[in-house]
């Protein structure tokens, strides 16, 4: 069986910090999933997580109970937040619209 090179675009993260991989906010979708890569050696780009669908309790090294970037307490992991997708569209590179 070969291996497979797939590149999750589900989250496009133009930021370095390496802490703020929960729940980032201004953040955009990255690539459109598709099998047609360009290139012998990378087999798919794909968005794997949900767009929308929570990390989980983010406290950021504080505290908390608030996620101190969003203002807000996180839901569970795996719940849905209506402003992360809203953020992956306006963010989205290349754009949707």
């Amino acid at each position: 069986m070969a291996l497979l090179d797939i590149l999750d675009c589900t989250m496009d993260d133009l930021h370095t910090d390496a802490q703020e991989w929960c729940n980032p906010p201004d953040r955009g979708l990255g690539a459109r999933p598709t099998i047609r890569t360009g290139s012998p050696l990378h087999d798919a780009t794909l968005w794997i997580k949900i767009p929308g669908e929570l990390d989980g309790l983010c406290l950021r090294g504080t505290n908390g109970p608030e996620d101190p970037e969003r203002g807000t307490v996180a839901p569970a992991a795996g719940a849905w937040f209506p402003q992360q997708p809203l953020e992956l569209v306006r963010f989205a590179q290349p754009p949707l619209f």
